[in-house]
């Protein structure tokens, strides 16, 4: 199914098996490929809302960093950002010029070692239920590095 709109396949379209795998790109102008593996499939929970992040790790890179290259070597940079310090702190031995005051705002609020999965299934909740504010980009940020109960998406 090369080059097909996420947003039109359902995961049950695919017809996955158990432990098989299949690549998802995702910004075709970063080449952002995940390698996702279905790994069981459960019944549904009319209780619950799908999707829903059942396990996760690190936080997903920030919207439009360049791609997966340029965050690995920007990584420790972001850490710095995330770490609390402020501007001027931070610029007595690191460049933080590039940034204006909003760029810098946002990533004082990122750190690439979190994980929130609270966070994760409030973004997802929204999503499910059509109350998408903004960009729905907003929850990829969330949910790149986690491990998902999809439901019959």
């Amino acid at each position: 199914m090369t080059g097909i709109d996420a947003e039109d396949v359902r995961l049950c379209d695919l017809n996955v098996r158990r432990l098989e795998r299949f690549d998802y790109e995702y910004d075709f102008g970063d080449g952002w490929i995940h390698d996702i593996r279905l790994e069981k499939v459960l019944p549904a929970d009319p209780k619950m809302i799908y999707p829903t992040c059942v396990a996760g790790k690190c936080a997903a890179p920030p919207e439009d960093c360049g791609g997966p290259y340029v965050f690995m070597s920007n990584r420790a940079r972001y850490c710095d950002i995330g770490s609390g310090e402020s501007r001027e702190d931070l610029d007595d031995w690191g460049d933080t010029n590039d940034l204006d005051d909003e760029e810098f705002e946002i990533l004082g609020r990122y750190h690439p070692d979190q994980f929130d999965r609270r966070a994760i299934n409030r973004a997802l909740a929204q999503l499910a239920a059509g109350s998408h504010e903004g960009d729905r980009r907003g929850v990829v940020h969330y949910i790149d590095y986690g491990k998902f109960a999809w439901g019959r998406f």
